[in-house]
């Protein structure tokens, strides 16, 4: 799909808190497939709350979908991502908006010195995963476990009591997910299987070529299926669902990663 970058700016103009919009992803890169969106990052200014911020993106989101598409646009709060993530997008995507250069420029300092304090590696993008990419990845689902690890020793109440809890189960299982799916297109690609149509369909081509089990994967395929959900409908997202996986369901994460990296282990001593 073209689009003007023009069009693409308008969705954050007149918007108040944003210091910068970062355009990037495969649609930057001019590598789209079927699971490409259009994928925005915003720098909001320092002080604006949490919930605030949520719903200036709930907003943005909507203003994207009626440029691009329904369904077709992600935007995220560039803060509250994972360090390496905030790399990544820095390295690789562009500022198609900014109200304050001189904040931005110095985020991006202050960024770098935290991937150089943290030990990671300068992001070098060509287009490919790494296994640097894999390994962070890995990295991202652990510490996200440990969190929502936390979370589930919560009681119901404890858990509903406050809002945060909600958002910060949301954001870990979305970004795990996330992370299984790309660590599984990587190992696909790497197996030279022939590439999932769509995003849910990632754990069936695994499990068709007999890497995983059947009944794990239609489980994996509700899982992503959940992420469209929280990514582009999150409105629906229903609190007593999230309470449920939070404290029943985080094993089926354990498995799927476990599985992923005994397939890259085998492939690696072959």
């Amino acid at each position: 799909m073209n689009i003007d970058e023009e069009e693409l700016v308008k969705i954050f103009e007149e918007t108040d808190g944003i210091v910068a919009t970062y355009f990037f992803g495969s649609q930057v890169k001019g590598k789209t497939d079927h699971f490409s969106d259009f994928d925005f990052a915003v720098l909001f200014k320092d002080g604006w709350r949490r919930d605030d911020r949520w719903n200036i993106t709930g907003d943005l989101l909507c203003k994207a979908f009626s440029v691009v598409g329904q369904d077709k646009a992600d935007v995220v709060v560039l803060s509250e991502a994972p360090i390496w993530f905030q790399q990544v997008v820095v390295k690789t995507g562009r500022v198609i908006y900014e109200t304050d250069r001189e904040e931005r420029m110095k985020y991006e300092s202050e960024l770098m010195r935290k991937c150089l304090q943290e030990g990671l590696p300068d992001y070098v993008e060509d287009g490919k995963m790494k296994k640097q990419d894999v390994q962070i990845n890995f990295e991202t689902i652990e510490e996200n476990l440990g969190m929502l690890g936390t979370l589930s020793l919560f009681n119901h109440d404890e858990f509903m009591s406050d809002f945060r809890n909600l958002g910060a189960a949301v954001y870990w299982l979305q970004t795990s997910i996330e992370a299984l799916a790309d660590i599984s297109r990587y190992v696909i690609r790497s197996l030279s299987l022939p590439p999932a149509q769509e995003y849910w369909q990632i754990p069936l081509v695994l499990s068709d070529a007999g890497y995983i089990d059947s009944k794990d994967a239609e489980v994996y395929v509700k899982m992503v299926r959940f992420r469209n959900l929280v990514v582009h409908h999150y409105y629906r997202v229903n609190p007593e669902e999230i309470y449920r996986i939070v404290t029943k369901e985080l094993d089926y994460i354990h498995r799927w990663r476990d599985r992923l990296l005994e397939i890259i282990e085998e492939q690696a001593n072959v």
